[in-house]
C-alpha cells in the first residue's frame, strides 16, 4: 500500500496529464472471472526513506490501480486530512459508499512510521485513539493559574516583617489563593506558610498551625505537588496585616505564602557538575505567563522530560492511614521496619511514614540500616536520629548530625558483618532505653500531639539476596517491630493495607503490609550519584552549636560553597596528644604497615569517635605505645578491630586532607561543631573516600587546584591512563552466536 506521500504526488501527476476519474457505481453479483482473481493485500511496508517515484520515460497514462483519489481531492490545499479510498469494496453491501480513513496530518519525518492500508489490521482507527486518549489536563503539575491581584500577589520585605514572619535573607514573596483540588508544583528552593485552609505536601496535612516550612524540589528527586484541601476563614485583621492579603483572602480558598529561600544548598552544582542546574528549570515561552517571579523557585505546570512528580500509591496511603485507625492511648507507639529490594521505594515511603507520624507525635525517631543511602548522614554510617519537624527534600538537603551512630566505613555490610548488627543492636537499646519514653516538658501547650511517647521508623538496606537475607531476619529479630513493610510483588499481584499478623517472639503481635513497589525512576541519576551528592553536601554544610537536651536534633540550615575544600583552613592537631588511636577497617586493612600509614591516611574519610579508653584497650591484644625511637608518632596498631558499639559512639565524619612527614600532624577538615570534637580520641578509617569532585578547585577556570597546575597536583592523574588495563574496556556487540550464522 502506497502511503500518503506516494499517493500526493501519484495525484499531482494525474491531475498535471489526464486524470482518470473513477466512479462508485453499484455492484453487481456476477461472479469473478476465474482468469482475474482479486488482487491480495501486500503485507509489505514501504519504508519512508524510498518513496517509490514514477520513471522519466514512462509517457503512457498509470493503470487504474485498486483505489483512486477523489478528482476534487486537491493534495496540495488540504490542511487537515488525507482521505483515501479503502483497499477493496468487495465486502461493502450494494449502493453503499466506501468508508473513509481520517488520518491527521503530521509533518514528514523519516524516522516516523508510515500509516497505510496494508496495517489496518494492526492499527487502530484514528478516530478511536483520539477519543480514548486521556485529558492532558490530568497530567498538570500545576492547575493554578496566576491571575495578578485576584488570586495572587506580590510581598515585599516590609511585607513580610509586619507578618512576623522569618525573612533573613529572603527579599521576595508571594501570596497565593487556591481553591479546592486545585495544585501548584514548583521546582527550586522556598518557605511555606499556610495563613488560612488547609494544604496537603507529599501525603501531609498543613494548616494555618503548623508553622513555616522549608521545601528542596530540586529535578534530581521526584518534585512535590501543593494540592488545596479546603477553604479556610478570613484572614486575621491584625494592625500589621497588609490590605492586599486582607483583600485576598475575602474571596475564600486557601491562602498561602511561599517565600525565597536561599541556604545555599543551590550553589552545590558548582562543585559536583552532575547535579548543575537542578534548582533551576528552562521554562518555554508558552509558560512565562506563570511566571511568580520568585528568585529561588520556578513554577512548572506541564509535565517535563527532567521533571517527575513525586506520589504515594494507593497500597502506601492505605497502610498509613490504617495506623491511625482505632489506635489505644495507652498502647506503644511501635517500631516501624520498612524492607524490600532496592529501587522499590523504601526511602520515599519511609519519609511519608515519618511525616505522617508527626502529624501524631511532636517527635519521631529515624533508625538509618541502609548503609548507601542514608537519608539523613553521608553513606557508611549507621544513625539514629530524633525528628520534630516535617522534611520535604532529598537526602542531600538535610543532612543531619545523629543523635548516636556507628561508623562501619563501607557502603554495604558486606566485609563486617557481626560489627553491622551489633551497631544496630546497640542503637536499638538506646532507643527503648533513653528515647522511647522521654521525660520531657514542652513548653509549647498549644500543640496537641502526643509528646510522652517517641514512635522508631526503620529503613533497612536493599540487599535481600544471599547474606543480605540472613541480615534482613536478624535485624527483624532484633527490632522486634510492630509494623512490618514489605516491597514485593506478591503472586497473585494483588495489594493489602494489613496482609497477615504474626506473633513475634516477644508476645506482641507484627503487622505485615505488602506494598506495591514504586515504577523505576527515569531521572538520569545513578545511586552513586546520590551517595556523591550527600557526602559533598555533608563537608560544605553550616551545623548550629551544641543542643540543649540530648533529642534535640542538629539538622544544618546553610552551606557555605564559597570555597572549595583545598581552600579552607583545616584543624591543625596533633597525633600524638590528641588521639588515642587509629584504627583501619575493611579489606587488606590489616597489612598496612606503620611506614605507609601516611600514604593512607593522607586525602582520607574516617570516623571520629569516642570511646571509653578500657574499651579501646580491651578491643586491641595490647596497648598502643609510641615508639619515641622511631618518627611515628601516632598510636597505631595494625589489624585491630573497631571500638565495640556498646561503649562507643561515631560523632562525625572528617577529611584527613594532609599529614606531614613525621606524622607529627594531621589537618583536619570536618563541618562538626568544635565543642564535639573534643570527645573524639579514636578516628577510624574505612573504605569510603572522597569523591573525586570534592578534590578539584571550581573555582579556577583553568583547571588547576589551589594554584597548581592539572598535571601536578598530587594523588590525581589526569587524562589517559598508563600501563595495562588502564584504558576503557571495550565491548563488542556485533558478534554472533553459532545458531545465529
Amino acid at each position: 500500500m502506497l502511503s500518503a506521500i506516494a499517493a500526493r504526488r501519484a495525484a499531482q501527476a494525474n491531475v498535471a496529464k489526464s486524470p482518470v476519474v473513477q466512479t462508485h457505481e453499484p455492484a453487481t453479483e456476477s461472479a469473478p472471472e476465474p482468469s482475474s482473481p482479486p488482487r491480495p493485500k501486500s503485507k509489505r511496508k514501504i519504508s519512508a526513506h524510498k518513496q517509490p517515484t514514477p520513471k522519466k520515460k514512462q509517457r503512457t497514462a498509470p493503470k487504474p490501480r485498486y483505489y483512486e483519489p477523489q478528482p476534487t481531492d486537491d493534495f496540495n490545499h488540504q490542511e487537515d486530512v488525507i482521505t483515501i479510498d479503502s483497499d477493496s469494496d468487495d465486502s461493502l453491501p450494494s449502493g453503499s459508499e466506501p468508508e473513509e480513513t481520517i488520518i491527521p496530518k503530521r509533518p514528514y519525518s523519516p524516522s516516523a512510521p508510515v500509516v497505510d492500508s496494508s496495517d489496518e489490521e494492526s492499527i487502530p482507527d484514528a478516530r478511536d485513539e483520539i477519543q480514548n486518549r486521556p485529558n492532558p489536563s490530568d497530567f498538570l503539575l500545576s492547575s493554578f493559574k496566576p491571575v495578578a491581584d485576584d488570586n495572587f500577589i506580590h510581598l515585599s520585605a516590609d511585607d513580610l516583617q509586619n507578618l512576623r514572619l522569618p525573612a533573613g535573607d529572603c527579599h521576595a514573596g508571594v501570596a497565593l489563593r487556591l481553591l479546592p483540588a486545585e495544585t501548584i508544583c514548583l521546582v527550586g528552593s522556598y518557605t511555606l506558610t499556610i495563613i488560612s485552609g488547609s494544604l496537603v505536601v507529599s501525603g501531609v496535612t498543613l494548616t494555618a498551625s503548623s508553622g513555616t516550612h522549608r521545601v528542596f524540589a530540586p529535578k534530581s528527586s521526584p518534585v512535590p505537588v501543593l494540592q488545596c484541601l479546603q477553604s479556610g476563614g478570613a484572614v486575621s485583621d491584625l494592625p500589621s496585616t497588609p490590605q492586599r492579603l486582607l483583600a485576598l483572602g475575602r474571596r475564600g480558598g486557601c491562602i498561602l505564602i511561599l517565600q525565597e529561600l536561599r541556604s545555599g544548598v543551590e550553589s552545590l552544582g558548582r562543585v559536583c557538575k552532575t547535579f548543575e542546574n537542578a534548582f533551576h528549570v528552562r521554562s518555554p515561552v508558552s509558560q512565562s505567563k506563570y511566571d511568580l517571579r520568585l528568585p529561588s523557585a520556578q513554577m512548572v505546570v506541564q509535565p517535563a522530560k527532567d521533571v517527575q512528580r513525586l506520589q504515594s500509591l494507593p497500597s502506601w496511603d492505605a497502610s498509613i492511614s490504617s495506623l491511625f485507625e482505632n489506635e489505644d492511648s495507652t498502647a506503644s507507639p511501635g517500631i516501624h521496619l520498612v524492607k524490600g529490594p532496592k529501587n522499590t521505594g523504601k526511602s520515599t515511603f519511609a519519609m511519608l511514614l515519618l511525616n505522617r507520624l508527626l502529624t501524631r507525635y511532636r517527635k519521631v525517631a529515624y533508625l538509618e540500616c541502609d548503609l548507601g543511602q542514608s537519608e539523613f548522614t553521608p553513606g557508611g554510617m549507621v544513625a539514629l536520629h530524633v525528628l520534630d519537624r516535617f522534611t520535604f527534600g532529598p537526602a542531600f538537603t538535610h543532612p543531619t548530625l545523629p543523635i548516636r551512630a556507628h561508623y562501619i566505613g563501607a557502603t554495604t555490610p558486606r566485609s563486617s558483618p557481626s560489627h553491622y548488627l551489633s551497631a544496630i543492636q546497640s542503637l536499638v537499646e538506646f532507643y527503648r532505653l533513653d528515647v522511647e519514653t522521654p521525660s520531657l516538658d514542652f513548653a509549647d501547650t498549644s500543640d496537641s500531639r502526643n509528646s510522652e511517647k517517641i514512635p522508631l521508623v526503620i529503613n533497612s538496606m536493599g540487599w535481600t539476596k544471599g547474606l543480605g537475607a540472613d541480615l534482613m531476619q536478624n535485624i527483624e529479630d532484633i527490632v522486634q517491630p510492630t509494623q512490618v513493610y514489605m516491597f514485593d510483588v506478591p503472586a497473585h499481584n494483588s495489594y493489602s493495607a494489613v496482609a497477615s499478623i504474626v506473633p513475634s517472639i516477644l508476645g506482641s503481635t507484627t503487622v505485615h503490609h505488602t506494598l506495591e513497589p514504586a515504577s523505576s525512576s527515569s531521572l538520569n541519576f545513578l545511586p552513586a550519584d546520590y551517595r556523591t551528592m550527600n557526602m559533598l553536601s555533608y563537608f560544605y554544610a553550616n551545623f548550629p552549636g551544641t543542643s540543649s537536651t540530648i533529642l534535640d536534633q542538629a539538622t544544618a540550615t546553610s552551606w557555605d560553597v564559597s570555597r572549595p575544600l583545598c581552600a579552607r583552613a583545616p584543624y591543625e592537631v596533633d597525633s600524638a596528644t590528641a588521639f588515642d588511636g587509629v584504627i583501619l577497617t575493611g579489606p587488606g586493612s590489616e597489612d598496612v604497615v606503620p611506614s605507609e600509614l601516611e600514604r593512607v591516611l593522607n586525602g582520607a574519610i574516617v570516623g571520629l569517635v569516642s570511646c571509653d579508653s578500657d574499651a579501646l584497650e580491651m578491643s586491641m591484644d595490647a596497648p598502643v605505645p609510641i615508639d619515641p625511637s622511631t618518627s611515628i608518632r601516632i598510636p597505631y596498631l595494625p589489624g585491630a578491630p573497631p571500638p565495640a558499639p556498646s561503649s562507643s559512639a561515631c560523632h562525625g565524619l572528617a577529611l584527613v586532607r594532609s599529614v606531614s612527614p613525621q606524622l607529627a600532624e594531621l589537618h583536619i577538615l570536618t563541618p562538626i561543631p568544635a565543642a564535639r570534637l573534643g570527645l573524639c580520641r579514636v578516628l577510624v578509617k574505612g573504605e569510603q573516600q572522597l569523591p573525586i569532585w570534592g578534590m578539584l578547585d571550581f573555582s579556577s577556570d583553568s583547571g588547576s587546584v589551589a594554584g597548581v597546575e592539572a598535571g601536578k597536583v598530587p594523588y590525581l592523574q589526569w587524562g589517559k591512563g598508563e600501563g595495562l588495563g588502564g584504558e576503557r574496556r571495550r565491548v563488542r556487540r556485533n558478534l554472533m552466536r553459532k545458531g545465529q550464522m
